[in-house]
């Protein structure tokens, strides 16, 4: 597993288009609600890390889930990442 070139993460990019990049990272916020309905979907997201065995930094405020991927072993982005992110984006 390699660390993603600016230009092959801004390609991937182009087809997510509601994630950034911020700091090095993937970013996205997803927005409920409610509280439930956002710890609903913290916890589908943590199934599916654990599937995946790619675990994403999640932060959780009352109605809103932001989620941050990284992966650590390449310290940058790699493709895992951007395999998680669009299982994420399909429990929508």
């Amino acid at each position: 597993m390699d660390t993603l070139t600016k230009e092959q993460i801004n390609k991937n990019l182009k087809g997510l288009p509601k994630w950034y990049l911020e700091k090095q990272k993937l970013v996205r916020t997803f927005y409920f609600n409610d509280f439930n309905q956002a710890i609903a979907f913290l916890n589908q997201i943590a199934v599916l890390s654990e599937e995946q065995n790619h675990h994403p930094i999640l932060i959780s405020k009352y109605n809103t889930v932001q989620v941050k991927l990284y992966t650590l072993d390449v310290k940058g982005i790699s493709q895992k990442d951007f395999a998680l992110a669009e299982a994420i984006d399909q429990l929508l």
